[in-house]
């Protein structure tokens, strides 16, 4: 918890070093390890999530959340997104109705062009958790269908309902578009 706090004050590098002191007390402990391999994510430090994530799928490997965790962040580098989307297709077969599943693999979609899926499994994830990271990746993919005023109107409702979301700000920002 602490640790969490310390990251969203922006201080990620004293979130990492505590949880690094506290697994050396237990150094197996899966739940200090996904902490720090999320916090590395934050600080885009993929590679050191991944050895995180990769030492809890070696204790655990049918794990959901740590199987969708790696594949996300693998889909960061468009050169791995086929094998993201392996272990994001992985975590699904565990966990076929989690939002955050289903939005990994809608997002891994949209990167490879295939937007149509991508839509599908982004309404689901959205219906099912009306997150605005979610809801930024399906107006992503609805922008890059052509629905322009379907994108809007979703991007609209985060902005609304969440003032300042950073996953809505970095995609506007990115795609260069104003919200009336």
């Amino acid at each position: 918890l602490k640790a969490n706090v310390l990251a969203d004050l922006g201080r990620g590098g004293d979130a990492v070093q505590l949880l690094t002191e506290t697994l050396k007390t237990n150094p197996s402990s899966a739940d200090l390890l996904y902490g720090r391999a999320l916090i590395y994510s934050r600080l885009n430090n993929e590679t050191a999530a991944e050895a995180d994530l990769r030492a809890i799928l070696a204790a655990t490997p049918n794990h959901p959340a740590t199987l969708n965790a790696l594949g996300y962040g693998m889909s960061k580098d468009p050169k791995r997104l086929e094998e993201a989307q392996g272990y994001v297709e992985q975590a699904l077969k565990f966990a076929p109705d989690d939002p955050a599943i289903l939005d990994s693999l809608g997002w891994i979609y949209l990167q490879q062009g295939k937007t149509a899926p991508a839509i599908k499994l982004l309404k689901q994830a959205y219906e099912r958790l009306p997150d605005p990271e979610i809801g930024s990746h399906l107006g992503e993919a609805l922008w890059a269908k052509g629905n322009k005023a379907e994108a809007k109107v979703i991007w609209r409702q985060i902005r609304d309902q969440h003032p300042g979301s950073e996953p809505l700000l970095n995609t506007l920002n990115r795609l260069n578009i104003k919200l009336d």
